[in-house]
């Protein structure tokens, strides 16, 4: 079960509907068949709170949910975000290993990459987006009826510019839950694709993809003189785009992503919105910038590009030695490979079930007879990311060989169509996957 706590309607659930729900999780678990049978165990993967403000809160939140419900937890981009948030990933693991501890059954992820995605409206706090788009519409446009806000505690009836004007002060001012507990830096903001129709018709919109709000609003001609003001232009942004509008938020702290990276129950992951014209280029490139950037060149002198494109400065002169050659290229295959199939239930004994079952289970996630030919052939000295924010649709280098289920998908680097892929199902009676 996913939720995302960071967005409308999920950040309205409190801690116990999100228990209640969890429950039912942990009594499909108690039912499931032996974890030597490779059974998935059902587990809660929640996107918390806050990245933000109180972000060890929001943790512990979901930590603690997993130990009174008996619920495994699965930390989704395990992200401490922000300036204010640097160097506090060891009080983060602190905290995971407490719960651990406690018996809780923890594993986190995260992604190779500093900037965040997800859409301009999340920089909006909850209140404003109340009742769906239409609504909110009307509050950016400063023409909404008179209606009851709720906002820091205090619940007042106001309408119009009113409602405006008490955006603006959250998103300038005060801060809110639409971004993190934070004011929204706009020089962090980032636009990278329009939603649509009427926002990719817009002639103005389309010259602010790949821009930051901030460098955008300051290049303003004077014919749209009023949008020099970024929260002009960010309130001009989603009334003309329909509140569908993605970004890129550079938000990341390098040291919290390589200190977390360490965990035992560590994996990799990514995601993206793939709709943008530019989109997050973790997309395409996360592989070989986890293998290549995090697992072969941490800790070398003449490391690759950054997703930027720009050489990256030598970690040596960026970095004291406790940062430093977190792990190995072997190390980091795991978190790529068995960590994630051991979570899914797809690791087990293949003998086990010959003859038992009326169609044939195979594990994944291992190099090992029995295993399906789930594999991807590198070359340890030339895999990296070639995604750039400025061009981020851009396959990884170094990728030789990919076979699915034994078929080849990628011929000495290139795709070959053949798709060989089937869905992985769970019985619900047994737990086990098919």
């Amino acid at each position: 079960m996913s939720s995302g706590l960071t967005y409308v309607p999920g950040m309205y659930a409190d801690e116990n509907e999100l228990a209640a729900l969890c429950h039912v999780l942990s009594d499909a678990s108690s039912n499931k068949a032996s974890n030597s049978l490779g059974a998935f165990t059902p587990f809660y993967a929640p996107h918390h709170r806050s990245y933000g403000l109180n972000v060890l809160g929001a943790y512990e939140e979901m930590l603690r949910i997993g130990l009174h419900m008996g619920c495994p937890i699965h930390l989704t981009h395990a992200t401490l975000n922000f300036p204010p948030n640097s160097g506090i990933a060891p009080s983060f693991l602190e905290l995971v290993a407490r719960y651990e501890e406690k018996g809780v059954d923890v594993s986190l992820d995260t992604y190779p990459y500093l900037p965040g995605s997800t859409t301009l409206a999340a920089m909006l706090p909850s209140w404003a987006l109340a009742g769906g788009p239409e609504p909110t519409l009307l509050r950016l446009q400063g023409v909404a009826p008179e209606q009851e806000v709720v906002r820091h505690g205090a619940t007042q009836r106001l309408s119009g510019l009113q409602i405006l004007d008490c955006i603006r002060e959250d998103v300038c001012e005060r801060g809110s839950d639409g971004c993190h507990g934070f004011t929204v830096d706009w020089s962090t903001i980032g636009i990278a694709g329009l939603g649509t129709t009427q926002g990719q018709n817009n002639a103005l919109l389309s010259t602010l993809i790949g821009k930051r709000i901030s460098e955008a609003a300051s290049g303003m001609d004077e014919a749209h003189s009023t949008l020099r003001d970024p929260f002009h232009l960010f309130v001009y942004i989603l009334v003309e785009d329909l509140l569908a509008t993605t970004i890129l938020q550079h938000v990341g702290n390098e040291d919290n992503v390589r200190q977390i990276m360490r965990h035992h129950r560590h994996m990799m992951g990514t995601d993206a919105i793939l709709t943008p014209k530019k989109p997050h280029p973790r997309a395409w490139g996360s592989t070989g910038r986890y293998l290549g950037w995090y697992g072969r060149d941490i800790f070398s002198t003449s490391p690759s590009n950054g997703p930027d494109g720009a050489p990256e400065i030598p970690v040596a002169d960026r970095y004291p030695a406790p940062f430093r050659r977190e792990a190995t290229l072997e190390d980091v295959i795991p978190h790529l490979t068995s960590r994630p199939a051991r979570r899914l239930g797809l690791v087990f004994d293949p003998v086990s079930y010959r003859g038992d079952t009326p169609r044939p289970r195979v594990p994944r996630g291992l190099i090992k007879v029995g295993y399906a030919a789930d594999i991807v052939l590198f070359h340890p000295d030339t895999i990296r990311d070639r995604a750039t924010f400025a061009n981020p649709s851009v396959p990884c280098a170094g990728i030789e060989w990919v076979l699915v289920n034994g078929k080849v998908a990628v011929d000495r680097g290139r795709v070959t169509g053949v798709r060989g892929g089937r869905t992985i199902r769970r019985d619900c009676e047994t737990g086990l996957v098919w």
